[in-house]
């Protein structure tokens, strides 16, 4: 499942969900190896986080709403967990970077760009 939820302090002010997203990714981060935490795990997850992608794009529409996002990540810590049932990893992938915003909703143009973190998980 995947959405995007747009907020204006308190207020919900549309949800994005379904064929309303479009998401593409360009290129890989392909950095020395990245912060793992706990630093032991990093003897079993082993390698680089070249699978993140380096931009991730969003595109929204629903009626005459419409919002564009351009994840673009700066930097990586990897956090490296046990899975409870096997003998497999999940790793989540804490990216810091920039977003850019664009858009309207309701009628309003929405535009702004800033810090950001989000994450991206494998296993």
């Amino acid at each position: 499942m995947r959405g995007l939820f747009l907020w204006r302090g308190a207020e919900q002010l549309r949800v994005f969900s379904g064929d309303e997203l479009t998401l593409r990714t360009r290129g890989l981060v392909r950095e020395t190896p990245c912060l793992t935490l706990p630093r032991v795990m990093g003897l079993l997850a082993e390698g680089r986080a070249s699978d993140i992608p380096a931009r991730y794009e969003v595109e929204a529409q629903r009626g005459s709403d419409r919002l564009e996002l351009e994840l673009d990540v700066r930097d990586i810590a990897r956090i490296v967990i046990p899975n409870d049932d096997d003998l497999g990893l999940t790793i989540i992938n804490e990216c810091a970077g920039v977003i850019s915003v664009a858009g309207e909703i309701a009628g309003e143009r929405v535009a702004f760009q800033s810090p950001t973190i989000f994450e991206f998980l494998s296993d």
